[in-house]
This record gives C-alpha cells, structure tokens and sequence, in this order.
C-alpha cells in the first residue's frame, strides 16, 4: 500500500481501527462505573451523565474540511443554547404575567445553518428538539400510519404514480446544503473541487452568508470561499476536501480483520454480510465522512434536548501560561468564539436584572426619600413612578421587579447620591454639637480658672493681714468655744443617729418592696433560690445578733455609744448588701423571665411560618387541581380528536367499498383520497400540538408534585421543630410550677423574719430612745456648766471694765457681753473683735493680752 491511489482505504482502515477501538474503551468504562446497568434495564428505568468536551470555535490562517466540521458543530450547540437558555427565560416571563413578544433566538443562527446542511434537514433538527410526545399520541399517529397504508394498498397504482411525483417535486423543491452538494460530487463520476465550488458558487449566490473568496496580496494562503458565522467570517480552501469526505474502507478489509485469530481484533470487527453492507441502487453515499457526521451530531442534539443541560465556558488567558498575565485581545476572541458575546448581545434584550418587591422597595425607596407601610406589587409600581422610570425599561411582573440594562446603575447612582447627602448632613450636625460641647467646656474652664485666681488673690491679702493673724491667736483663747463645739458635735451625732434611724426605716421599706416584686416576679431558679433563702437567714441571724450586742451595749458610756455607731454604720452597710444582693437576684429574674419570652416569641413565630406554609401547600394543591382540570379537558379534546379519526376510518371503509363499486369513478376516487390525506395531515399537526400541550402541563403538574413534595418535607420539619418547642415549652412550666412552691416557702420564711425584725426595731427604737434621755442630760449638765462659765465671763468683764476705763474699752465690753449668750456666732465674734482692735494701739494690745 504505497501506491497514492491507496492512501484513502489506508486512512479509512486507521480511522475506523481507532474509532472502534475507543468505542470498545468507552464501553469498558462504562460497564465498570455503571454495574446495575441490567438491573435497571429490566426495570425500565436508565439515568445518566454525559460530558460533552468539544473544540472551541476555530479560525485559523488555513481553514479546510476539518474547521467547516467544527464551526458547524458550534454553530448547532449555540442554537441549542440560545433556545434552551432563553425560552426558559421568556416562560419565567409569561409565568410573571409580564408583556413580552415571543421570540425564537434560535433562528437567529438559522441562514448559516441552512446553507451548510439544508433547509429541510434543518427544519426536521429543529422540530426533533421539541418531539416528547406522549403514548397516546404516538398510538395515534401509528393508527394514522396504518390509515395511510391502508389507503396506498387501496389504489396502488394510483399511489405510486402519486409517491413517484411527490418524490420527483420534494428533490426538485429541496434545497441542497453545502454538505449535501459535497455528498454529492462524492459519488457523481469524475467530482473535483472546482466544480464543487462552482456548484456552491451557483446554489448559494443570493445568500448572504455565503461567498466566493477573493484573492488576496497581504496572506499568502489561498481560500476559495467565504462563509459568515456567528464569531465572524471565516475563509476556507477545499483542496482535498473530496478525497477527506469519501475516506472509505475497502469490505475486503473488514473480512479479513473479522477472520482474525486475534481475539480482540475479532471483537472489534465482527463478521458483516458483504452484499448487506453496499450502497442500493439509486440512494445517495451513505458512507460519506459528512453523513456520518451529521447523524452522529442529530443524535447528539436530540440527547441534549433529552436531558437538563448545563454549560461551562473555558478560557486561556495568555498562551505563555504565567500567572497574572491576561492578554485582552486572546480573552475577546475567546468569548467572541465561545458564544459568549452572542449570549450577551441576547440577554441585553430582554430584562437581565430582577429584584424582589420588598428588595427593591427596601433598597430604592430611601431615593424618594417616602416610609413605605407595605412592600408589596403596588408600592413597587409607586415607587417605579416616583423614580421617573419609563415603562418600557422596567416591568412588574408578580413576585418581581423586572428591569433593562443599566437601570439599576442609574439607580444605585441615585442611592449613592442620596446617601452622600444625608451623611454630609449628619456630619454637619454632629460637628455643630462637637463644637458647640467644646465651646462651653472651655468657658467654664475659663470661669473656673478666674475664680481660682481670685480665690488665691483673696487668701494672699487676707493672710498677709495682721489683725487675721491677731485674730487667729485669739481665739483659742475663748473657753466657751469649746464647749460650744461639743455641744455642737452632741447635737450633729444626735441629728445623725436620726437620720440613721429614718434610713434604717427606708431601707427597711426598700427592703420590702423588693420582697413584693420577688413576689411578683416568681421565677427563681429552684437552687439560687435556696441559696439566696440560706443566705437571707445567716444575714437575719447576723442582724439579729448584732441588735442584741447593741441592746446590751446602749445602757454604757459614751466610748460605747460610738462602737454601736460604727456598729450600726456596719449593719447599714450589710443591709445595702443584702439590697444588692436582691437586686441582683431580680436582674436574674428579669433576664429568665427575658428568655422565656423570647422563646414564646420564637414558638409564635414558627407557628406563623407553619400556617403560611399551609397556605402555600393549599395554593400549590390549588393549582394542582387546576393543572389536573386542564389535563381532563386536554383528554377530552383527545378524544375528541379519536372520535374524528373513527369517522375517518368508517369514510376510508366506504370509499372502498365505492372502489370496488365504481372502478370506472378511479380519478374522482384519488382526488377524493388526496383531500382526505391532506385532511389527515391537518389532524396530523393537530394533534402535534395538542401532544406539545399535554407534554407541557404534564411538565407542570411534575413540577408542581415536586414542589409540593419540597414544602411537605418543610412542614414536617416544622411540624417536628414545633413539637420539640412545646416540650420544651412544658418542661419550663413544670420548672416554674416547682418554683413558685419555692417561693411560697421563701415567702412564708421571710414573713417570720419580718416579724421578727419588727421586734428588732422596737426594741432598738427603745434603747435609742433611752439614749436620748441621757444624752438630753447631758446636755442640761454642759448647759448648767455653760451658765457657771458664763458668771466668770462677767467677773471679767467687771475687770475688764475697771482697767480700761481711761481707754474706752466700753465698747468691747459690750462686745463681750453679747459674746456672753449661748447662741452667738464665731462669725460675729470674730467681727466684733476686730472692730475693737482697729481701735486699740499695740500697747494696751499687749495689756489686754495680760489680761486675758
């Protein structure tokens, strides 16, 4: 095999090695992934996941037979992802309620595909994408079928003339893709290039898609036609393409690999029948490198459009693979190749962005600067025309806001604006009150400041002055001031001890209040109650203990009195514990009673959850039932439909019995025929669309059953969640219930206690009263001393008198005289003394010293 002439058979034989030795892999793999394989066969049942990995769009500086199988490949798995996206975009338009035309993207892609493979073969892919029908459609379409025999039998003559003509009028009205005219030259005698090209040339010349190559100075690489895809316009020679699509096996090598001792190469070419496997007389090359292709690519389109899709776009950043280097133009013809600018171009014309109402409301509504009550469908179209919207920007569809491109920019614009606005205001305000606090804190430093300074002028003068200092010296000199502090000090203590004594009372009231809203707020824990209940009494024991120690020490001296007033500072300060204490205790409460509250809280709120998911299961079972209406009216059109074809079948039955009658009436009879087969074919499309209907409300019923399987599965995990709350909610009762028994315990315990501290006081308000008497003795005893003190003051005075009688010291002895009271003040003392020293000279100064 060197000769040329055997390098196709050679290239075949390797193609078709290769190929069925990966078939043979692939089957491998999968028998050893998918092992109950049998067992779900028998069943009836069979799922699956496939991977499809194709080469991206390719526009290289030659483009031959290779590339053109390719572009075609992605130009099919664009049209199908522009359908399966965007239909299932349009039907959540029509689900929203929302106005939008139908539209059909995939057509969008359609000329180019009709040049390459025709526009019957295109329209029949295209109609194999929606072809799910259903049993009684397809019992339907074979009882046709049989109708349809039964009528060519009846006139077999007729007939065939009838299929030799429309057989003769489809090849003359088919228009042949540039793959069919490649099959074509394949197996017409003597095909060559040029004459494929002028052949294209010639079938496609009005199309826009398609053109003849011009040649070209700047590339050295020859191209002979042009043809405009999706990701742009690509040139492609067709040198060799013939001898590529022809790329037969010779049978002859089949036979002898079948024959094989080798058992691997004999599994994998199995013994064929020769005569079985040539070409019929008059069919078109079936074993073309383009027919294979395109049936292996229907059956690929037709299980894509059996499954649920999902696509995933690979791109290169840069072909020197270094991390962090993105070459812009490499990435734009990626996406460019990848169908990803295509999807975009179609995405910009329906509504890319959607909001939920309350979203938007929440979101936008701070623009308009409105409080909005609800957030519902209506304020969402309130707020869409107080921001101005055009209506052909924006849509409000039923659970959805629904907007064009570059709306929500403009709108986040707005909210960003607004926002800069309220915060320039709020910082403006707080700045104002930041200055404004500074501002009146350095006045009253300054106010402080003078104040300070004039204070400390004031102690300068008067400490430099000499009659401050005389003054000074003069008044310890005075007996009567001291005893006058004591008493002073008696009279302080004895207010003291009775403010004492009505704190005591207060806090005895606090005291009890604070029992009474332990009353009122019975929820203790059952231990910390005991152990405040422990602590009560070892602090009443106490209490009780200290009052006897004071009871015993009230009847002592006046060193006694002073430790029971420290003693009873120290009961003060264990009282004010014990307050703390209980305030504490009720803090606790508080925040127990908080938690049981918010539990309460949170039970309600799963309770409301509970009913809107009944609602929601009620809606859903709603619109199952309506979806279950639809379906018996869609059998009953059904039925219908079986009805007209019974009345057919008895027309078909007396159209036969009226040939075998009036065979002379042949011609009528087919005219006759001919309209009911047309007839048929009208009953024929409608049923298709009442199979597409069926199919499409079987669908929704299907997803409907989901949903409604999803939202029982919340309602039992609510309905278990709910449960475990009210046990929960039951074993808090029972802890509370255990409570207030403490409680009422406590409760009786402390009443006995306050009896008790009742006693207490009573015999403390006796013994204070006792001391009382004795210190009012006390004070009768200093006063009769204060009135001896007072009869040597006026034996000085008489002294006084009688040796400054040159000197006019009356005025002072005056002074003294009122000094004399027990009521006078230091402060007029003091001005009084230093009246009469202005008057004075240092030396009588000296003599009244001497005297005093």
């Amino acid at each position: 095999m060197v000769a040329p002439s055997d390098a196709s058979p050679r290239r075949g034989s390797a193609k078709t090695l290769y190929e069925r030795l990966f078939n043979w892999v692939l089957d491998k793999c999968n028998a050893a992934i998918y092992k109950e394989a049998e067992g779900e066969a028998t069943s009836g049942t069979h799922h699956s996941i496939g991977v499809l990995d194709i080469a991206g769009f390719e526009i290289i500086q030659v483009n031959s037979f290779e590339q053109l199988c390719i572009n075609y490949t992605n130009e099919k798995l664009q049209q199908f992802f522009n359908h399966f996206m965007f239909v299932r975009e349009q039907t959540e338009y029509l689900e929203e309620g929302i106005k939008w035309s139908q539209t059909d993207y995939a057509f969008d892609l359609q000329p180019t595909i009709d040049i390459l493979s025709g526009l019957e073969n295109a329209r029949d892919e295209h109609m194999a994408r929606a072809r799910k029908q259903s049993d009684l459609v397809a019992e339907l379409q074979e009882t046709i079928s049989d109708l349809t025999e039964r009528l060519t039998k009846a006139d077999s003559n007729v007939g065939e003339e009838r299929n030799q003509r429309r057989k003769a009028e489809r090849e003359l009205e088919k228009p042949l893709g540039l793959f069919t005219l490649l099959e074509e030259e394949c197996v017409v005698p003597n095909g060559s290039e040029p004459a494929l090209l002028e052949k294209w040339t010639e079938n496609f010349k009005e199309a826009d898609q398609f053109s003849k190559a011009k040649p070209s100075q700047k590339t050295n690489s020859l191209s002979h036609f042009t043809i405009k895809h999706y990701a742009g316009i690509v040139d492609y020679n067709i040198d060799g393409w013939l001898e590529k699509d022809r790329d037969a096996v010779e049978f002859s090598i089949l036979e002898t690999m079948s024959q094989s001792q080798h058992r691997l190469i004999a599994d994998l070419f199995p013994h064929v029948d020769v005569d079985a496997q040539k070409p019929k007389k008059g069919g078109l090359a079936t074993a073309t490198v383009t027919f294979v292709y395109r049936n292996q690519l229907c059956s690929l389109l037709d299980a894509l459009n059996q499954t649920s899709a999902h696509f995933i776009r690979c791109l290169l950043p840069n072909r020197e693979k270094q991390p962090g280097k993105l070459n812009a133009p490499l990435v734009l013809h990626q996406l460019r190749c990848n169908g990803v600018l295509e999807g975009i171009r179609i995405c910009r014309q329906g509504y890319p962005n959607r909001l939920p109402f309350d979203q938007f409301v929440e979101r936008y509504g701070l623009v308009v600067g409105k409080e909005w009550l609800s957030r519902n469908r209506a304020a969402a179209r309130e707020l869409c025309d107080l921001l101005k919207i055009e209506e052909s920007r924006v849509q409000i569809g039923n659970t959805r806001v629904f907007c064009k491109v570059g709306v929500i920019s403009e709108l986040e614009e707005h909210r960003r604006e607004k926002l800069t606005a309220m915060m320039t205001c709020v910082q403006t305000e707080i700045r104002t009150f930041l200055a404004v606090q500074d501002y009146k804190i350095r006045v009253k430093k300054c106010l402080a400041v003078d104040i300070i300074q004039w204070n400390v002028r004031a102690f300068n003068r008067v400490a430099q002055w000499p009659w401050h200092r005389l003054l000074t010296l003069v008044h310890p000199l005075i007996p009567k001031e001291r005893e006058k502090e004591r008493i002073l000090e008696l009279e302080r203590r004895l207010r003291e001890l009775e403010e004492e004594r009505a704190r005591m009372m207060g806090d005895n009231k606090e005291l009890c209040t604070t029992i009474q809203s332990l009353k009122d707020n019975a929820r203790l824990d059952g231990k910390k109650a005991e152990e405040a209940k422990e602590r009560v009494e070892k602090m009443l024991e106490e209490k009780m203990r200290e009052l006897h120690e004071v009871r015993s020490e009230m009847h002592g001296n006046e060193e006694i009195f002073d430790l029971l007033e420290g003693k009873y500072q120290q009961q003060q300060k264990r009282i004010a514990g014990m307050s703390e204490s209980l305030r504490e205790y009720e803090r606790k409460f508080e925040k127990l009673d908080y938690e049981r509250k918010e539990r309460e809280r949170e039970l309600q709120k799963a309770k409301e959850h509970l009913e809107r998911e009944r609602s929601e299961t009620e809606r859903i079972q709603k619109e199952l039932m309506e979806a279950q209406m639809s379906l018996k009216e869609l059998e009953g059109r059904t039925e219908n439909v079986l009805k007209e074809k019974r009345r057919l079948v008895e027309a078909v039955a007396r159209l036969e019995n009226a040939r075998d009658e009036h065979m002379a009436r042949a011609r009528k009879q087919s005219d006759l025929v001919a309209e009911l087969q047309e007839t048929i074919s009208d009953l024929t499309e409608r049923l298709t669309k009442a199979d597409s209907n069926v199919g499409e409300e079987r669908n929704q019923r299907r997803k409907a059953e989901r949903e409604l399987e999803k939202v029982k599965d919340e309602l039992g995990t609510f309905k278990a969640e709910a449960e475990k709350m009210l046990e929960k909610y039951d074993s808090m009762k029972d802890v509370a219930r255990d409570k207030d028994n403490l409680i009422k315990k406590l409760e009786k315990k402390l009443a006995d206690k306050e009896s008790l501290m009742e006693e207490c006081m009573k015999d403390l308000r006796e013994s204070h009263k006792h001391r009382v008497d004795e210190l009012k003795d006390e004070l009768d005893e200093l006063r009769r001393k204060n009135s001896r003190l007072e009869t040597d003051n006026i034996t000085h005075k008489s002294r006084v008198d009688r040796s400054d009688s040159n000197f006019g010291l009356n005025y002072m002895g005056r002074s003294l005289e009122r000094e004399s009271s027990l009521d006078s003040d230091y402060v007029l003392v003091a001005a009084v003394l230093t009246a009469a020293l202005c008057r004075v000279t240092p030396p009588l100064f000296f003599f009244i010293n001497l005297a005093l």
